[in-house]
């Protein structure tokens, strides 16, 4: 009994059994439709049904139909898939290239906040050279002015910095400036090996300025 009802399930649940009851439907709908509504007898809406229906109706029309329908119908649907495939790659295709602008943009944006880290680290280094060299001088009058020029320096360097933080603008004139240090030092290098080394530092330091020019959108380079 188990089996016999399974068949059936399967049965009821294929597609052309489906497409038959709605053609079946189709061809008979104004007979169903008085089988169902009217308020005579069963007979008489019996009678009625077997009157105005045909084996063509019933059963060869819907089977002829369900059938093409059934064979139809994947071809029809293959069609549309076909159709709108183009549409979807292209729009797969603009926001894997949107996403991928994304990415790089914040790669620039982090590369751009390392090197400023690097420059303030370089800084840092530059600036405890200069304490040392300061320290060095033995003149105590001259030691103490070449001090406090400095620190005055270092005041106005710092509220500059303060008020342009994190700004692409800042971080190029930053570079810029470095780049001009390097090469006046370079102008006195004691040695042609160490006027090579800032000398390559410098154009190193134009290159990242180009680089972040070329990246950064211009109303950002811009104070």
């Amino acid at each position: 009994m188990k089996e016999i009802i399974e068949a059936l399930a399967s049965r009821i649940r294929s597609p052309i059994f489906g497409y038959y009851c709605l053609f079946f439907s189709t061809f008979n709908w104004s007979n169903i439709f008085y089988l169902l509504a009217s308020s005579t007898s069963a007979n008489d809406r019996i009678e009625y049904f077997i009157k105005n229906s045909t084996h063509s109706s019933l059963i060869f029309d819907p089977i002829i139909y369900a059938s093409i329908f059934a064979i139809t119908y994947p071809w029809v649907n293959l069609l549309f898939i076909r159709l709108t495939q183009y549409p979807v790659e292209l729009k797969n295709s603009l926001n894997a290239e949107s996403e991928h602008k994304l990415i790089l943009q914040k790669q620039n944006l982090e590369r751009l906040r390392n090197e400023y880290l690097a420059i303030k680290e370089e800084a840092v280094i530059s600036r405890a050279e200069r304490e040392v060299r300061i320290k060095s001088i033995d003149d105590a009058e001259i030691r103490n002015k070449a001090s406090s020029e400095l620190s005055e320096i270092r005041k106005s360097s710092e509220m500059a910095t303060e008020d342009n933080k994190i700004n692409p603008a800042a971080i190029i004139s930053n570079y810029k400036q470095q780049a001009i240090d390097y090469r006046n030092k370079a102008t006195n290098a004691k040695t042609i090996v160490e006027q090579d080394r800032l000398i390559k530092m410098a154009d190193e330091l134009d290159k990242k300025t180009r680089l972040i020019m070329a990246n950064i959108p211009t109303d950002l380079t811009k104070n």
